[in-house]
């Protein structure tokens, strides 16, 4: 871990996105936040890629907001990621990705927006079917929000997260 945390320093801009990203996947595997430094410092990188990387990848980690400089400087680098995301308009996936953003940041009409876009393009990924059920299920609306994850479910059946979405769902359906 210390070998990424130096190489997210290092003067190549493609070896910080690099190790950006591993940190992050590393710190999602093994539930360890004290690398969160080794990210934040990246949201200020001179490199956009690095700072959308690192923005990302905190998004990813379950980090929406931070105080102080720091969270002006997230607030930058979720905006340059959106902006990314956006750089190609018709990929289902991306907009996925923007709504998944959006929800994070509270976003929910930007995020219904990109949803909404991604079916649109592509009715047969099962990520915009996911989050539409997550977005229906925050606002208690959890017989729509399974049929959303039952869909996304039949569209990926190896994909774990419908199924335990439903689950959850139906739990507090009962109780």
């Amino acid at each position: 871990m210390n070998a990424l945390v130096g190489a997210a320093a290092d003067p190549e801009p493609m070896v910080r996105v690099m190790a950006t990203r591993a940190l992050a996947v590393a710190s999602e595997q093994t539930g360890d936040r004290q690398r969160l430094p080794a990210l934040t410092a990246r949201l200020v990188d001179p490199v956009r890629l690095v700072r959308t990387t690192a923005g990302a990848a905190l998004l990813r980690l379950g980090v929406t907001a931070l105080d102080g400089a720091a969270g002006a400087a997230l607030t930058r680098a979720q905006d340059e990621y959106a902006a990314m995301l956006l750089t190609f308009p018709d990929s289902a996936a991306n907009h996925a990705s923007l709504a998944w953003l959006e929800m994070a940041r509270g976003r929910t009409a930007d995020a219904e927006r990109a949803i909404e876009h991604a079916l649109a393009l592509d009715q047969n990924n099962p990520d915009p079917h996911v989050l539409r059920g997550v977005l229906l299920a925050r606002q208690e609306r959890l017989t729509e929000a399974i049929k959303a994850w039952k869909l996304a479910q039949k569209l990926d059946p190896k994909d774990p997260r419908p199924e335990r979405l439903i689950t959850e769902a139906e739990k507090r359906l009962r109780d």
